[in-house]
């Protein structure tokens, strides 16, 4: 599940570990225990673009206070790759579900100029232009 770049063996081994209880821990449901999991794992490898993301993603599972944590490791990750569709489209839906369409529409069209032919985006953004001319 998450990604090893170049690291030591050591650390591959641990990741694997934290990878295979961060599954089984979303597989049944604990949340908590994933993301317990994934932030263990960017404490050894805190620039893991995957992991970033897939923990981010468990917190907008949570209660909506929680969400600023899950736009925290997006951020994160977008800052390692800046032209990550996911990550901005996972900002947008943050922002969106935050009643900030001016900030959704701003990734969405980040992630557009990235991958124009995605037609998600391209619904999205049709969307959110409906939603904000109303």
């Amino acid at each position: 599940m998450f990604e090893q770049e170049v690291v030591s063996e050591a650390v591959a081994a641990r990741l694997t570990e934290l990878s295979a209880e961060f599954v089984k821990c979303v597989s049944i449901g604990d949340l908590a225990g994933a993301i317990t999991q994934g932030e263990l794992a960017l404490e050894i490898h805190p620039h893991n673009k995957k992991v970033l993301q897939d923990v981010g993603d468990l917190y907008t599972k949570l209660p909506q206070p929680l969400w600023g944590k899950a736009e925290e490791l997006h951020l994160r990750a977008l800052a390692i790759d800046e032209t990550s569709t996911y990550s901005l489209k996972s900002l947008a839906a943050i922002a969106s579900n935050s009643n900030d369409l001016d900030g959704a529409l701003g990734y969405l069209k980040r992630a557009e100029l990235t991958n124009p032919e995605d037609p998600t985006i391209k619904g999205y953004i049709s969307v959110i232009e409906q939603v904000m001319n109303q």
